[in-house]
């Protein structure tokens, strides 16, 4: 079971676009390798003009501002407010990807 469930994670990281999903929750302008925006973070109070950094590459954020980071699954639970196994189900709805029955 648990062999299947880290496939799964790793099935949808794979198909997840990092990019797409915070541009979901915040404006993001290209800088060379990386994309910078605010922070839409709710419990994140920011004075910086552009703390949030996306790397599309490595399908990473990281916010100069509150210090979090991490992948996409990350992202999704912190601005949601939800689990990082949720965030994992919830991407996978929004990939319109069906969690395997053995996982159910």
């Amino acid at each position: 079971m648990k062999k299947i469930l880290e496939a799964f994670v790793e099935y949808i990281a794979e198909r997840s676009n990092i990019l797409q999903v915070v541009s979901q929750y915040t404006t993001l302008n290209r800088d060379k390798r990386f994309y910078l925006g605010r922070c839409p973070l709710p419990f994140h109070n920011h004075s910086e003009k552009n703390p949030l950094v996306v790397f599309p590459d490595e399908n990473f954020f990281f916010c100069n501002g509150c210090k979090a980071g991490g992948d996409v699954f990350k992202f999704i639970s912190l601005v949601e407010g939800i689990s990082y196994f949720q965030a994992v189900e919830l991407q996978a709805q929004n990939l319109g990807i069906d969690f395997p029955n053995e996982l159910n």
